[in-house]
Order: C-alpha cells, then sequence, then structure tokens
C-alpha cells in the first residue's frame, strides 16, 4: 500500500519485448527496476517474451497500431 494514498500499489509484469525496444531506441546503459518487494510473495513471476496477434506469435512488438490493438502479451514464468 502506498504510504501517502493508501491505496493497494499497482504493479505490471515485465515486458521484455518493450524493453527490448526501448534499448533499440535509447542505446541503454542501465537499468533501474523499482518496487521488487512487491514481488517477494509469488512463487512464479510471469514475464512478457512476445505478443500474440490473431493467433500467431510474435516476439517483436507490432509495427501497426491496427495490430498493437489486437495484441495480447505472452509470458513466461520465472522462478
Amino acid at each position: 500500500y502506498g504510504v501517502t494514498t493508501g491505496r493497494a500499489r499497482r504493479v505490471g509484469w515485465l515486458d521484455l519485448v518493450v524493453l527490448r525496444y526501448s534499448n533499440r531506441i535509447n542505446g541503454l546503459t542501465d537499468i533501474a527496476l523499482t518496487k521488487l518487494d512487491v514481488l517477494d510473495s509469488f512463487e512464479t513471476i510471469p514475464v512478457a517474451i512476445g505478443y500474440e496477434v490473431d493467433g500467431v506469435f510474435t516476439p517483436e512488438i507490432p509495427v501497426f497500431q491496427s495490430e498493437f490493438s489486437r495484441a495480447v502479451p505472452v509470458y513466461k514464468e520465472m522462478a
């Protein structure tokens, strides 16, 4: 729960596809992952490794907005 608002925190799963894309565009040298303590109660953590668009898997971000709006993340469970 947030200290200031008292609301439950919202945590999104790590999307490696978006992270890889961001690295290509921005040339990352470091990354800071925060709020990892929120995940310590999980046995496994889902990590997005690609997307499924109309039943077809792609390990990349869909190029067209019309495809991206139909994209469903594909997760791999990590210990």
